[in-house]
């Protein structure tokens, strides 16, 4: 489903990736739709383990720890040919027009992935790498929108360029100082 899209994935593909059979398949789930949704769910909380664990280690310098976050995304994306993308992201390309359902389950999706990504910020706030003016809600949003935007770019270009140009424009641009060396404190002095 990753690959190839929600609508051309059928049961029987499930079934045979899974290697399970139909009877175990709506045992757990009622309906193709059911499973899609769980999907979502499931990376979601992929998504959200691996930010927490990122931030973890990087107590001292969350801004750091963001940009190792999305740099683990680029260099599964390079091990994968600059294919599959954000299972979000197409989900919400072919589906969010056309299926309020999956529309409603996508939109929540991506506001917990702005979630997770505005923890890093906030957490850089309160250590006073960046100024406590700056909306982390927005900026979480603009980051994680961008980057959705720079895995389409990625798929039309078949390299991971614009996932660099992506880091390299929040990383050097927008959030350029707590990533490496001394960080002094935000804001007028």
């Amino acid at each position: 489903m990753h690959l190839k899209g929600y609508h051309p994935t059928g049961i029987k593909d499930i079934l045979k990736a899974a290697e399970v059979p139909r009877g175990s398949f709506y045992f757990y789930f009622y309906s193709k739709e059911a499973f899609g949704l769980e999907i979502i769910g499931l990376y979601v909380q992929d998504f959200v383990t691996e930010a927490n664990q990122a931030l973890a280690h990087n107590r001292e310098n969350p801004l750091r720890g963001l940009k190792e976050l999305l740099d683990l995304f680029v260099k599964h994306f390079d091990e994968t040919g600059a294919r599959l993308g954000c299972p979000i992201g197409n989900l919400a390309l072919e589906l969010g027009d056309i299926h309020e359902v999956f529309r409603r389950k996508l939109d929540e999706a991506m506001s917990a992935l702005r979630r997770a990504i505005e923890r890093f910020l906030t957490e850089a706030v309160r250590l006073n790498m960046l100024d406590p003016a700056i909306n982390t809600v927005e900026l979480a949003a603009f980051i994680l929108d961008s980057w959705e935007g720079a895995l389409v770019a990625m798929k039309a270009a078949g390299n991971t360029g614009p996932l660099r140009r992506h880091g390299r424009m929040i990383f050097e641009r927008i959030l350029p100082e707590p990533i490496s060396g001394e960080q002094e404190p935000a804001g007028p002095a």
